[in-house]
């Protein structure tokens, strides 16, 4: 598995195990949506 495939996997387990919406979770690191958002695509 690619490395970029470990990393939005990761991102959606994290965002999954703390039940945060994609939002809750730019917020938290100071990012707009759209930009965190991608990686999960």
């Amino acid at each position: 598995m690619n490395k970029s495939i470990k990393v939005k996997n990761r991102i959606k387990e994290f965002r999954a195990r703390h039940d945060l919406t994609q939002k809750e979770l730019a917020n938290c690191v100071d990012v707009r949506r759209e930009t965190k958002r991608n990686p999960e695509v």
